[in-house]
């Protein structure tokens, strides 16, 4: 009897840590998924930032004649708590030069001067994956990218030949594919560790109110009743039960 209640305790006492440390891994501000999703997302703003800057430096006025010069002509980006986050900008190199016709009016030339972007997997360790087209434009800003961010962030190039039509999308990497798989069944594993706790208490309660009711008859069979006084080995010499 003795030894069942000991394991009881044991089996309680494993459920009830399970319960707490799914508590921690799903609920808590300081947890591991709260931990990810906290770095993942200080990475794609950091990376955010950035381009925006970028995008700031340019004004909307048109260049003077004989100048060049590259500005951001679109971006996009976006962030998921079950992948992580990405985005992109569009580069646009701008030509004046000088027209004859009406030397106030130059004549302005666009053409496309590449494509740079980012992903950051969701992550424990988040690393800011950088992507640029073969341009030399696109180049450029992505090494200032990585200069930009690699003391504060893990920042790498691992792509020079983004084109225009690649999909940039992020992933859970692996530590965050488990992170993530314990946070969506955290409540289910909760709502069953307590189930067979309850259980457990349920059925100690119910065995020892059984014992303490024969105890209370005395020396007696818990099965039938019958008196144990002279059964060897308190088995039953009624129904053979081993009390």
């Amino acid at each position: 009897m003795f030894k069942r209640a000991r394991k009881r305790k044991i089996v309680v006492l494993l459920l009830m840590t399970l319960i707490a440390f799914m508590l921690w891994i799903s609920m808590s501000s300081k947890g591991i998924s709260a931990l990810a999703w906290q770095r993942t997302s200080a990475a794609c703003n950091a990376a955010d930032q950035f381009l925006q800057q970028e995008r700031n430096k340019y004004t909307t006025a048109f260049p003077k004649v004989g100048e060049r010069r590259v500005s951001i002509n679109g971006s996009g980006s976006g962030f998921s708590s079950s992948s992580g986050g990405e985005g992109d900008v569009d580069l646009q190199e701008e030509y004046a030069s000088y027209n004859e016709k009406d030397p106030e009016e130059p004549n302005y030339e666009f053409r496309i001067a590449g494509r740079v972007g980012y992903v950051v997997n969701i992550s424990r360790y988040p690393v800011i994956e950088i992507y640029h087209s073969i341009d030399p434009e696109a180049r450029e800003l992505a090494t200032r990218m990585l200069e930009a961010l690699g003391d504060n962030y893990s920042a790498k190039i691992v792509s020079t030949t983004l084109s225009k039509n690649t999909t940039l999308n992020a992933k859970a990497s692996d530590d965050g594919k488990w992170i993530i798989g314990l946070s969506k069944y955290a409540p289910l594993i909760i709502a069953v560790s307590a189930l067979c706790i309850a259980t457990i208490l349920v059925w100690s309660h119910a065995e020892y109110t059984t014992r303490k009711r024969f105890n209370a008859l005395g020396s007696r069979c818990r099965t039938c009743g019958c008196d144990l006084t002279n059964a060897p080995d308190n088995r039953c010499l009624e129904c053979g039960t081993l009390n």
